[in-house]
């Protein structure tokens, strides 16, 4: 009996022998594929701002959907009928689907958000009445750190459909410092005083030059507006320097800031 069954053996391996050495070395060039590939992206992703957690969840969704088509081809070298497996996984992911609307609503906006890369990770920004710092960028939500070192999950179908500001998206930004002045204060010398002040900031720009205007004439007093162009990382430091240094400055030329005063008269 064992002779007979290592008769069959012999003759199954010599009819099927080139079958399984082709199916081994379809088997290594598609491990070895997939992986070069997904090489390849990781490398390219970390050549761009798509970088962190954008970078590896675009890496993840190419390593999902690679290994899978990697599957389907090799069940389909081997034999196995797929037909029926594929319309059982498109049944089952259609009740997935339907199931995970917002999940998945999630997944397709974090694929935008990565594409189209209205802010990286580290950026400032704005999404609708939230703001902070983007930490990570997931397969289902983004996540901000506030100054108050909060952290604020947002799904990423919410930030994908919200206003996005994004306060590091350029190397430079304007700040501006509201002050009011009596009607009694000669603007020619507020402007001169405060600009004179200006000149002592190292990081505050030449070009576009600094600028003192009047923005309003108020009820009882003069509305003015100091306006400069700063390096972005500097912004808050630059205004909170400025918003003490600009009133010291004014103080010292005697130049007195306006406040609300009422009069009262009593018959």
């Amino acid at each position: 009996m064992l002779e007979g069954v290592k008769h069959e053996l012999v003759q199954w391996l010599g009819t099927h022998l080139r079958d399984l050495v082709f199916l081994g070395i379809f088997a290594i060039l598609g491990v070895f594929l997939v992986r070069a590939l997904l090489r390849f992206l990781a490398r390219g992703l970390r050549r761009s701002r798509l970088c962190g957690a954008a970078g590896d969840f675009m890496v993840s969704v190419a390593r999902v959907l690679l290994w899978a088509l990697y599957a389907i081809v090799f069940l389909t070298a081997l034999g196995v009928p797929t037909t029926g497996l594929l319309a059982m996984l498109s049944a089952f992911a259609l009740a997935i689907s339907l199931a995970l609307q917002g999940t998945f609503s999630n997944v397709a906006a974090g694929i935008i958000l990565v594409m189209t890369r209205p802010f990286a990770e580290g950026d400032f920004v704005q999404i609708g009445e939230i703001s902070g710092e983007v930490e990570t960028i997931t397969v289902f939500n983004t996540k901000l750190k506030t100054p108050d070192n909060k952290v604020i999950v947002l799904p990423n179908g919410t930030v994908a459909a919200g206003n996005i500001v994004n306060y590091n998206a350029k190397t430079t930004r304007r700040l501006a410092l509201d002050f009011s002045v009596g009607y009694g204060a000669d603007p020619v010398r507020v402007r001169e005083t405060v600009l004179a002040h200006v000149e002592s900031y190292v990081l505050i720009l030449k070009n576009p030059a600094p600028a003192v205007v009047i923005t309003d004439l108020g009820e009882s007093a003069l509305q003015m507006s100091l306006r400069v162009w700063v390096p972005t990382d500097a912004y808050w430091q630059i205004k909170f320097e400025l918003t003490e240094g600009v009133y010291g400055a004014l103080l010292a030329a005697g130049i007195e800031l306006a406040y609300a005063q009422f009069d009262v008269h009593i018959k």
